[in-house]
């Protein structure tokens, strides 16, 4: 008699799980019958359920009454509402007094939103440790990360900023990000183009070990070196595409940077093999390597093979200057899991 009770008991437990089931897919089904309240008395797990199922299936409904019938009143952790690109700044003032228990948030690619919904959000997350707020076009940051010169208590908290491709962020917002998270690990300003060199020059944040400045021909090299002395803590630098850069911030990184382990140089016309054999010799822990489209040649390869020995993976496409000899050298030496060389003139098929 156990034994029927208990496997009674498994049956309609399934049975209800079941129905649980059924009413989600219903909802993901005909999202348009939600309205605002209408879920208040769902638990968190589902709406959770019923979120990312909708989000999957389509991210451009994520807005309005939607989006506010199942955030408003729930308490996620974590929210992504990237690529949801109808969202608007109201959406976000409306939800925002409900994500005060987010941790992870992300805003990313939703170009009609700006500083006003930003603030709105961060005004209530106090707790949130990783936030991407990734090519927003209007986002100057300056009212979004602070006011009346102090920076907003949201930062606090945060070991990973992404807000790389917002062409407007400004000068002061990058004071009030420095200022205020000073917990940081991860820091993407891939390009922000209308931030200044002085700016990027004060950058200090005693963790940091992720660095992004890809992309911002702007920056000089006295510039980047301030910055890289004061993130001396740094095991992944991505500098690719920052034009007037040369061998004297790689010999800072070489001689600041130990433990680094992946550097992205590609697109930098001014380094010289000089410049690679500094970063072979001074940064044992050196695991990749990017340096498409420079004009070194064998030289580097040859100081890589001899001293970077825990290098694992290596892009050299696009460098017309290397012969097979050096490639095959490095290759072998190294134990490269990882060789690029594609667009290389003088590589051959064979090889």
């Amino acid at each position: 008699s156990d034994g029927a009770a208990q496997t009674a008991s498994v049956s309609r437990h399934r049975q209800l799980h079941s129905l649980e089931e059924l009413c989600i897919q219903e909802v993901v089904r005909n999202p348009s019958r939600l309205y605002e309240g209408c879920m208040d008395a769902i638990p968190d797990h589902i709406r959770q359920d019923v979120f990312e199922r909708l989000f999957n299936r389509n991210h451009l409904m994520l807005h309005g009454k939607l989006l506010r019938s199942l955030i408003i009143g729930a308490h996620f952790t974590e929210l992504s509402l990237r690529h949801a690109s109808n969202l608007r700044d109201a959406d976000l003032l409306a939800i925002a007094p409900s994500l005060v228990a987010v941790r992870k948030l992300d805003i990313s690619h939703c170009p009609y939103v700006s500083d006003d919904g930003i603030a709105g959000v961060l005004a209530s997350c106090h707790g949130i440790s990783s936030l991407r707020l990734e090519r927003l076009p209007d986002l100057t940051g300056t009212l979004s990360f602070g006011s009346d010169g102090a920076p907003s208590g949201a930062l606090t908290a945060l070991t990973l900023l992404s807000v790389g491709m917002c062409p407007k962020l400004s000068s002061a917002a990058l004071d009030y990000i420095r200022e205020g998270a000073r917990e940081l690990r991860s820091l993407d300003l891939s390009s922000c183009k209308s931030l200044h060199p002085e700016s990027i020059a004060q950058l200090s944040f005693p963790h940091l070990t992720w660095l992004s400045l890809a992309a911002c021909p702007r920056y000089t090299d006295i510039a980047v070196q301030s910055a890289l002395r004061g993130c001396s803590r740094l095991e992944k630098i991505d500098i690719s595409g920052c034009t007037q850069l040369g061998d004297a911030v790689l010999k800072v990184i070489a001689a600041r940077i130990e433990g680094l382990r992946d550097l992205n140089v590609s697109f930098l016309d001014r380094i010289t093999d000089e410049g690679v054999a500094m970063v072979a010799m001074g940064c044992p822990e050196l695991t990749v390597l990017q340096m498409e489209q420079t004009e070194i040649s064998d030289q580097s390869l040859r100081e890589l093979a001899e001293n970077a020995r825990n290098l694992r993976e290596l892009n050299v496409a696009f460098c017309h200057f290397l012969s097979e000899s050096a490639l095959l050298e490095c290759w072998s030496k190294c134990r490269l899991r990882l060789l690029n060389v594609n667009h290389c003139r003088s590589v051959s098929l064979q090889t």
